[in-house]
């Protein structure tokens, strides 16, 4: 709306402009019309029909008329000055005030853009943390699935390591079932902590005199060895 109101303020300011020019060009034309005149009466001087005091009579009544022609111009070519003047002034605070507006309009877009992008900039960092995310967990899951089946080889080997120390710890430890049994024993400690299948196997013979305990930790060294 402000930009019509502007479009108006030109419109009037280019009539005005118009108007003044007409005006000036009119105001010429009374001078010429004055200058025509004053031949004319130069003429009138000349000529014997006409005596010098009606001529001077007539060329007076002329000017006087033209004068005041002149007069009432020259009012209105100041009025239509100050009117043109005013109108400017106002043109140009409208047309500050329609710059305000629009660089207002031009930050505020640009601090819409600024929010867009910020936005926009979150919105990739998080799609590309949630793919991260994703990423670790499923990484976890698989984790997870490996250290399921680990445990359960661990628990596999646990109850294995179990009967052959039960079966070790029987008297008939030497039978044929009892010496099949006793590699797998065997390959149970290479690859775990022998300390604490020892520990296993001391607590298990609690009841066992210090002196069993010796015999019984040299047999399994013997058998480590």
């Amino acid at each position: 709306m402000q930009l019509t109101e502007a479009e108006q303020y030109k419109s009037d300011i280019e009539h005005m402009q118009v108007k003044h020019i007409r005006i000036v060009r009119e105001n010429e034309q009374l001078k010429q019309q004055l200058q025509q005149m004053k031949l004319l009466v130069m003429q009138l001087q000349q000529d014997k029909e006409f005596s010098a005091k009606d001529a001077q009579k007539l060329q007076i009544q002329q000017i006087s008329d033209l004068q005041q022609q002149i007069i009432l111009l020259t009012d209105m070519n100041f009025s239509l000055n100050t009117q043109l003047e005013q109108q400017n002034a106002e043109s140009h605070a409208k047309f500050l005030d329609i710059q305000r507006v629009q660089k207002k309009y031009v930050d505020t877009i640009n601090e819409l853009e600024d929010m867009r992008q910020k936005m926009e900039e979150k919105k990739n960092n998080s799609d590309e943390l949630c793919k991260q995310l994703r990423f670790q967990i499923q990484a976890l899951n698989e984790d997870k699935k490996g250290l399921k089946e680990q445990i359960a080889g661990l628990n596999q080997k646990i109850i294995q390591l179990k009967m052959a120390v039960d079966l070790f710890l029987k008297p008939a430890c030497y039978t044929q079932l009892s010496l099949n049994l006793l590699p797998v024993f065997y390959n149970h400690i290479q690859h775990q902590k022998y300390q604490l299948i020892l520990l296993y196997v001391l607590t298990e013979t609690r009841h066992f005199s210090s002196c069993q305990k010796s015999r019984l930790c040299e047999r399994i060294y013997s058998f480590i060895s």
